[in-house]
């Protein structure tokens, strides 16, 4: 499949794939789901943006009645929900008591039993589709899947760093929804810093970088918090000895 398609057609055909005319969705980066949002609202029976650190809530304001906002009771998360709130009229708020957000949080670790009762009482309300592919794990149009549970179903994006931060409540989730959990380089932290790195600004500001260092070719490069590898992709153009260290290691 094409490395042109958007996250929204990946996910609509994923959402095809998997026999879902309609499916409830919690994502931390509003961003993978905004443009599906924007397009096909249908799709989408409730949505949970969970702790988002940034959020423009235009592409969400055609399923605002649908929509829950999570957040810790301090920090950037607080904020952006509160000003989305204003804009999304029918969207509830959930605060997590005493809890700062942090991109690095492993929300679902830390709050556990209290975000996936919230997150299960609120999607109850609306109707999800249960899907009719047997396959428990699998890929379809880039984006990877594994599947657990019984009942509507519940597609989980990844959080900042990694699909399986939602793991430790899935098993409580499971209890109630058929739990699809997404990953794949077209969704999440990674996909952010491909974008990112595909903005011409970016690209300057990164020739420019490269300007200064002039490396000369064959010349030894370390890339200490590398992220994705977006911009390495470019640099080992002018050097083959390239080492790249993600943050995480």
């Amino acid at each position: 499949m094409s490395d042109d398609l958007s996250a929204a057609a990946r996910l609509v055909g994923l959402l095809d794939h998997l026999g879902l005319g309609r499916a409830h969705v919690a994502a931390m980066i509003p961003g993978d789901i905004a443009a599906l949002a924007a397009a096909t609202p249908d799709r989408l029976a409730g949505v949970v943006l969970c702790t988002p650190f940034f959020l423009d809530p235009a592409p969400f304001a055609q399923l605002a009645g649908r929509v829950l906002l999570v957040s810790g009771e301090y920090g950037p998360t607080f904020d952006v929900a509160v000003r989305a709130a204003d804009r999304l009229a029918g969207a509830e708020r959930y605060v997590l008591g005493g809890y700062e957000a942090q991109t690095w949080s492993d929300v679902a670790a830390d709050r556990t039993v209290e975000l996936a009762d919230r997150l299960t009482g609120y999607l109850s309300r609306f109707a999800s589709d249960v899907p009719r592919h047997s396959a428990i794990v699998g890929n379809h149009a880039g984006i990877s899947y594994s599947i657990e549970g019984s009942g509507p179903a519940l597609l989980l994006l990844p959080f900042f760093h990694a699909p399986s931060q939602w793991t430790p409540a899935i098993p409580l989730l499971a209890r109630h929804f058929t739990v699809v959990t997404l990953g794949g380089r077209h969704l999440g932290s990674i996909a952010s810093l491909e974008n990112r790195a595909s903005v011409p600004t970016y690209q300057a500001m990164f020739r420019n970088l490269i300007d200064i260092i002039a490396p000369v070719p064959d010349e030894a490069i370390l890339d200490v918090g590398c992220g994705a590898g977006s911009l390495d992709r470019r640099l080992r153009s002018v050097s083959a000895a390239l080492i790249g260290l993600p943050r995480s290691i």
